[in-house]
Protein backbone atom coordinates (compact mmCIF):
# COMPACT_ATOMS: atom_id res chain seq x y z
CA UNK A 1 0.00 0.00 0.00
CA UNK A 2 1.50 3.29 -1.03
CA UNK A 3 2.10 6.12 1.61
CA UNK A 4 -0.76 8.29 -0.42
CA UNK A 5 -2.94 5.63 0.10
CA UNK A 6 -2.52 4.55 2.86
CA UNK A 7 -2.84 8.64 4.27
CA UNK A 8 -6.35 8.21 2.81
CA UNK A 9 -7.27 5.55 4.31
CA UNK A 10 -6.24 6.91 7.83
CA UNK A 11 -7.77 10.54 7.17
CA UNK A 12 -11.22 8.19 6.49
CA UNK A 13 -11.07 6.40 9.72
CA UNK A 14 -10.41 9.86 11.70
CA UNK A 15 -13.32 11.48 10.69
CA UNK A 16 -15.87 8.50 10.32
CA UNK A 17 -16.62 9.52 14.13
CA UNK A 18 -17.20 13.05 12.94
CA UNK A 19 -20.05 12.48 10.38
CA UNK A 20 -21.54 9.86 12.59
CA UNK A 21 -21.77 13.20 15.16
CA UNK A 22 -23.04 15.04 12.51
CA UNK A 23 -25.53 13.03 11.71
CA UNK A 24 -27.19 12.33 15.41
CA UNK A 25 -27.40 16.24 15.26
CA UNK A 26 -30.40 17.23 12.38
CA UNK A 27 -33.41 15.65 11.20
CA UNK A 28 -36.88 15.12 11.87
CA UNK A 29 -36.57 14.81 15.57
CA UNK A 30 -33.87 17.03 16.26
CA UNK A 31 -36.03 19.88 14.77
CA UNK A 32 -39.00 18.49 16.52
CA UNK A 33 -41.09 18.51 13.15
CA UNK A 34 -43.69 16.11 11.69
CA UNK A 35 -46.07 17.69 8.90
CA UNK A 36 -49.05 16.45 6.84
CA UNK A 37 -49.14 17.11 3.17
CA UNK A 38 -46.63 19.38 1.00
CA UNK A 39 -45.13 21.46 3.74
CA UNK A 40 -42.02 23.02 2.24
CA UNK A 41 -41.39 24.61 5.31
CA UNK A 42 -41.35 21.78 7.49
CA UNK A 43 -37.47 21.56 6.53
CA UNK A 44 -34.54 20.59 8.14
CA UNK A 45 -30.63 20.54 7.64
CA UNK A 46 -29.11 17.01 7.66
CA UNK A 47 -28.47 13.50 6.08
CA UNK A 48 -30.84 12.65 3.91
CA UNK A 49 -32.11 8.73 2.87
CA UNK A 50 -30.12 8.68 -0.42
CA UNK A 51 -27.07 9.98 1.69
CA UNK A 52 -26.55 13.50 0.64
CA UNK A 53 -26.36 16.04 2.75
CA UNK A 54 -27.92 19.19 3.29
CA UNK A 55 -31.64 20.21 3.24
CA UNK A 56 -34.16 17.39 3.79
CA UNK A 57 -37.83 17.15 4.72
CA UNK A 58 -40.45 16.16 7.49
CA UNK A 59 -43.81 16.04 5.40
CA UNK A 60 -45.46 13.50 4.11
CA UNK A 61 -44.64 14.27 0.29
CA UNK A 62 -40.73 13.65 1.09
CA UNK A 63 -41.98 10.16 0.61
CA UNK A 64 -42.58 11.12 -3.30
CA UNK A 65 -39.69 13.32 -3.30
CA UNK A 66 -37.40 11.36 -2.25
CA UNK A 67 -35.51 13.76 0.14
CA UNK A 68 -36.99 12.68 3.37
CA UNK A 69 -34.32 13.11 6.48
CA UNK A 70 -33.05 9.88 7.65
CA UNK A 71 -34.93 9.40 10.41
CA UNK A 72 -38.37 10.73 9.17
CA UNK A 73 -39.68 7.46 9.88
CA UNK A 74 -38.61 6.78 13.11
CA UNK A 75 -39.62 10.35 13.55
CA UNK A 76 -42.89 10.50 12.16
CA UNK A 77 -44.60 7.12 12.43
CA UNK A 78 -48.12 8.77 12.48
CA UNK A 79 -46.74 10.45 9.16
CA UNK A 80 -48.77 13.33 9.41
CA UNK A 81 -49.09 14.26 13.42
CA UNK A 82 -46.96 16.97 14.91
CA UNK A 83 -44.22 16.31 17.75
CA UNK A 84 -44.85 17.13 21.19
Amino acid sequence: MSARALASVLWMVLLAPWRLWHRAEAGCSGERRCCPGRDPSCASTGWRMDRVYGTCFCDEACKLTGDCCYDYSQACPGNGRKMM
